[in-house]
């Protein structure tokens, strides 16, 4: 059975029941038992462990290599868990999360006042990144920038995306009923963005690492994290840069099951709008505030990073091997 076969049958079957009868933190418990279950695995599951060796060596023994792939592994079975939780218990187990931020100082007057702006962040874990959406945080009308839900098809990885995806999806809408979604790729999805910053009290949330669907305009190589080459596109800086709006860079993780941190990195105001050079160079210092972010805490970063570069802890930056 492929990995991501294995992923829709664990949520599907086990989780999903786990999730609707359990206390909570039991339910976290089974989650991270499949999670360190499938990091001992041969193949794929001791191959990962492998990858965390060689990433963080240095600072890492084998032994805690091992935990922290088991954390990667659970990682997003944990946020299945939780989210499940909140969709079928509503705000009773949402409302015991503790948020906490960080550098507000920054943001704090943008938010208060009409001023509308983009959020950037990254994927990191679907439980911390929730918290960007609810009221308390961002009280702007927010539109966030996301595929749409994934079709299921014979193929496992429709199938355990379609669930974990879309109950992301789901719970996104809970936090936050009115929000609005807009479609990389869709028709008119750039100008819905600039018409919404153009109208006051706006917020268009941006995951700046999302891979781009085809490599068209926009769109460059740079390395990141442990990968040696890797495409993004700069659709947030081209944002801000044409419709003069700021970016809020935030980077959401767990600090516990139910303590949330959102810490507030930078504030990037827009170049002049001819400027079109600056789409790169605003783009990069979100992808290394993204990055430096997945080397303190790996395990909540739930992308493939991992490849020929390696965590270098005393330098917090990423090197090559």
């Amino acid at each position: 059975m492929s990995g991501h076969a294995a992923l829709a049958v664990v949520m599907i079957g086990i989780l999903r029941p786990v999730a609707a009868f359990m206390p909570c933190h039991r339910a976290l418990a089974v989650a991270r038992f499949v999670g360190a279950a499938s990091a001992a695995m041969p193949f794929y599951g001791r191959a990962r462990a492998s990858q965390f060796h060689e990433a963080f060596g240095r600072d890492l023994d084998a032994r805690e290599a091992k935990r922290l792939a088991a954390e990667d592994q659970a990682r997003r079975l944990c946020d299945f868990v939780v989210l499940r939780r909140v969709l079928l218990y509503g705000r009773s187990d949402f409302d015991q999360w503790h948020v906490e931020q960080r550098s507000t100082a920054s943001v704090d007057a943008l938010r208060a006042s009409d001023e509308s702006f983009i959020l950037a962040t990254g994927h990191f874990s679907r439980q911390a990144c929730t918290a960007l959406y609810v009221p308390e945080v961002v009280p702007q009308k927010i539109t966030s920038i996301l595929h749409p839900r994934k079709k299921r098809t014979l193929n496992p990885h429709t199938w355990w995306l379609s669930y974990h995806y879309g109950q992301m999806l789901d719970c996104l809408r809970f936090a936050q009923p009115e929000m609005q979604f807009v479609h990389p790729g869709q028709i008119g999805a750039h100008r819905r963005a600039v018409e919404t910053l153009g109208r006051a009290r706006n917020a268009v949330v941006v995951y700046v690492d999302a891979r781009p669907e085809t490599r068209r305009n926009g769109c460059y190589v740079r390395s990141f994290a442990g990968v040696k080459a890797r495409a993004f596109a700069t659709g947030a800086a081209h944002l801000s840069r044409m419709t003069g709006r700021p970016i809020l860079v935030c980077i959401p993780y767990l600090a516990d099951d139910r303590t949330i941190v959102l810490d507030w990195t930078r504030v990037i105001r827009p170049p002049p709008g001819g400027d079109e050079k600056s789409d790169i160079a605003v783009t990069n210092l979100i992808l290394d505030d993204i990055e430096k972010a997945i080397g303190r805490r790996p395990g909540q970063y739930v992308l493939d990073y991992l490849g020929e570069r390696r965590w270098d802890a005393r330098a917090e930056q990423w090197v090559s091997s």
